[in-house]
């Protein structure tokens, strides 16, 4: 169920720089590199209908992952025009105590055939295939 017919997508969003990255403390930010993701995003979606399955999973190596989760759900999907899409978004931790999660999702549309099913699978393979007794976390939005 999970290759759902090789209609399965990754999300993946790492900060890259043209030139090189800034200094410590320093900030380069380019205000269109935001609402372009955003419109690509929502083009590619609602183009390829119903059927397709979207993961992401938040880059950790620079310890900005929470940060990547909280702007992909929190402003993105909440902003998004996507309203018949059910964002799933999961946190998996070593333990209790594990202060680095690995953050990731699940977008699935409401009219999926296996639009209930899915997700459980997705939840099911990460708790047994992936994680290997890390503690799997999730919210729907």
């Amino acid at each position: 169920m999970l290759l759902n017919s090789g209609l399965i997508y990754e999300i993946n969003i790492t900060r890259t720089y043209l030139d090189q990255p800034p200094q410590k403390k320093e900030r380069k930010f380019d205000s269109f590199v935001e609402p372009t993701l955003k419109e690509i995003l929502n083009n590619f979606i609602r183009s390829n209908g119903t059927l397709p399955v979207y993961f992401y999973v938040c880059e950790n190596s620079d310890e900005k992952e929470a940060a990547r989760r909280k702007l992909f759900a929190n402003r993105w999907y909440a902003q998004s025009s996507l309203n018949d899409w059910h964002l799933y978004n999961y946190e998996l931790r070593e333990s209790d105590t594990d202060r680095d999660p690995w953050f990731l999702g699940l977008l699935i549309h409401e009219n999926h055939p296996y639009t209930t099913q899915f997700p459980l699978a997705f939840e099911a393979f990460v708790k047994n295939e992936i994680s290997l007794s890390k503690i799997l976390s999730t919210v729907l939005l």
